[in-house]
């Protein structure tokens, strides 16, 4: 009915890093009834039903947990096993991968024995709202945090039937070699299907009253960047990771409506978290294995050193089948997006005035991770950009961008991106410096844009303060743009290659039509 987990590193102010939400406990303790239990296991081995070879159901209640990168950090160090120990693990790995080597061609026989050896499990998940506070700061109260309220999760298996199962191994090899190939796939993956449930995102100025705004009320609703969202997603987990032509992870979400709100003042502090409160490989490994690699003494980063070396040393040990591997793909659905932007006038009370809203139509997402890069295709089938910036009288001016005046019958998506991003580690200088090749592709159907000056100047003036930072200091990347391109530390680069159908160019002052701009295809 009760668990704690203590943090007994100095200087924290929470000291419950997980803990069990006081209001619900307070809550039935004045009704004087009986305690759901906290944590709720049934495990069953070869369950009567036959769904699999075990049963699990969990339940969980309410939890608070206070996010500590660096208690992360100590803990996942303590619980690294010795390099003696990891050499023993990677033999016995090595060996298992021998036996099954023909496995990953899919053949009858392959498949037949892994599904035999394979041990399936129905796993049921309920988990009551768990709350998840991230500081940016974990030693001080006054510091911008987010707080994360899962609302509702939920998740459970979608096994095939053992009796499809025993019907394909009954096959003939006739019957077999006429099997689809998408009904083999789905019996390579473990299944799971995921629904969020009335999850929301806040990010404030401090911890107390950004989750003092969780009661809802309008003085703490400016802090919300994400509320009522509501997805259902299934995950798709391999049963043999080396199998390297499957994806070893993949989802498939489908969103009805996606509705974000958000200010230059949460972007800068959700910016921040990103970098400073992910846990750092660099500082849970052991430096026994960088003997024979040179560090510069004079390096800036010690710690991003390290862990290039670590990246490097993984890179140069893997086949060309194992780098060209999808470790995740994730395919995601989004009937409408709204994106409503703010521009913070006070960050203490997070005061805002609304500067547009980007509504997008039809929103498919493809992201693909691999060992070396990343690939990423997007497409949207419509797109209006509302301006709140300037008070146009003449409706022509309201959206600074729309497609929907030039393509009313909607037959043709807006756009499509195909972008890819490649990892290079060099030496330079006694450094190792990671650099990133990027490849951007861009075909767009016409569509019209409205230049309100104020609106414009805002927009750039907006961009400008929240998406850069004019005083960032130089990026080791930077140091290679005087190389030559055909050197082996030659600089990251960029390629973009942009096809639009055309663009008509509206010119407003004040509500009035100056003149209007059409230009013909681009490429």
């Amino acid at each position: 009915h009760e668990f704690r987990v203590e943090d007994g590193s100095t200087n924290t102010i929470y000291k419950h890093i997980i803990s069990v939400k006081k209001q619900k406990l307070q809550l039935a303790e004045s009704a004087d009834i009986g305690l759901d239990p906290l944590f709720d296991v049934n495990f069953e081995s070869n369950p009567l039903d036959e769904s699999a070879d075990s049963k699990l159901d969990v339940k969980l209640r309410g939890m608070t947990i206070f996010y500590h990168v660096h208690f992360i950090n100590e803990i996942t160090r303590f619980f690294n096993p010795p390099k003696q120990h990891l050499d023993t693990i990677g033999a016995i790995i090595n060996a298992a991968e021998a036996t099954v080597e023909g496995w990953t061609t899919q053949t009858r026989m392959g498949i037949e024995s892994l599904l035999e050896e394979h041990k399936t499990a129905n796993v049921t998940l309920d988990l009551q709202a768990p709350l998840i506070i991230v500081p940016l700061d974990p030693h001080i109260w006054d510091t911008p945090c987010a707080v994360i309220d899962a609302g509702h999760i939920a998740l459970a298996s979608d096994l095939v039937p053992k009796k499809e199962i025993a019907r394909i191994k009954e096959m003939t090899p006739e019957e077999y070699s006429q099997i689809d190939g998408n009904e083999l796939n789905k019996l390579m993956f473990d299944r799971f299907k995921l629904c969020l449930q009335d999850t929301q995102i806040l990010i404030g100025p401090d911890i107390r009253s950004t989750i003092k705004s969780l009661d809802g009320t309008k003085d703490g609703s400016q802090y919300s960047i994400l509320s009522g969202l509501l997805l259902e997603l299934t995950l798709d987990i391999s049963i043999l990771p080396k199998a390297y032509n499957l994806p070893k992870v993949r989802a498939f979400a489908h969103l009805p409506k996606l509705n974000i709100s958000l200010n230059d003042y949460q972007y800068k502090v959700m910016m921040q978290l990103l970098d400073k409160c992910t846990p750092s490989s660099a500082e849970m490994m052991s430096n026994d294995d960088l003997k024979d690699y040179a560090v510069s003494d004079d390096a800036l980063d010690q710690n991003n050193q390290v862990q290039l070396l670590k990246n490097m040393q993984l890179l140069e040990n893997m086949t060309p089948a194992e780098l060209d591997q999808k470790l995740l793909d994730i395919q995601f659905d989004i009937d409408l997006v709204q994106i409503s932007m703010f521009k913070c006038l006070e960050d203490k009370s997070m005061h805002c005035k609304k500067l547009i809203d980007v509504l997008g139509g039809k929103l498919k997402l493809n992201f693909v991770k691999k060992a070396k890069g990343m690939d990423l295709d997007l497409s949207m089938h419509s797109l209006e950009i509302e301006d709140f910036i300037e008070d146009n009288h003449n409706d022509l001016f309201t959206h600074l961008v729309s497609s929907s005046v030039l393509n009313p019958s909607g037959t043709k998506d807006l756009f499509a991106v195909n972008f890819k991003r490649e990892q290079r580690i060099v030496h330079h200088k006694e450094l190792l410096i990671e650099v990133f090749d990027q490849d951007i592709k861009i075909n767009m159907a016409q569509l019209q844009v409205v230049l309100t000056p104020t609106s414009i100047l805002t927009l750039m003036n907006y961009a400008l303060t929240t998406f850069t930072d004019p005083d960032a200091p130089a990026l080791p990347a930077d140091a290679l743009r005087h190389n030559k391109e055909n050197w082996e530390d030659a600089p990251q680069k960029l390629t973009m290659n942009v096809n639009m159908a055309g663009m008509v160019v509206l010119l407003n002052d004040e509500s009035i039509k100056l003149a209007t701009l059409i230009l013909s295809a681009v490429d």
